[in-house]
């Protein structure tokens, strides 16, 4: 074997042999899914959509970020910035607002 080619292969073995002896559960929240977020996010946790493996933990939604102000004002966020929550079921939870969950917080 050439030495470019053992050189490959024993990268491609340690590689394997990581990947193997992981025993991380994908499904829990603290499981590492790459880039800045170790793991899904909590309700009324934020995320930038624009991250590859940015994702809402299991029975949240992924919804539109806003800023509520007093007086009912709805100031825009960046269109990318996202909040995790339960919108849609009937209680006004973390993250939500009369601007982003109005079924939820009138």
């Amino acid at each position: 074997m050439k030495p470019h080619r053992a050189t490959l292969a024993a990268c491609l073995s340690i590689i394997t042999w990581l990947g193997a002896c992981s025993s991380e559960d994908p499904s829990t929240p603290d499981a590492g899914q790459g880039g800045p977020y170790d793991g899904c996010r909590q309700e009324g946790e934020e995320l930038n959509a624009k991250v590859l493996g940015a994702t809402c933990c299991e029975g949240l939604t992924r919804i539109e970020d806003t800023q509520y102000r007093d007086g009912g004002v709805c100031e825009p966020v960046p269109p990318d910035l996202k909040v995790c929550t339960r919108c849609g079921n009937g209680q006004c939870g973390p993250g939500e607002s009369p601007c982003n969950c109005p079924q939820d917080c009138p």
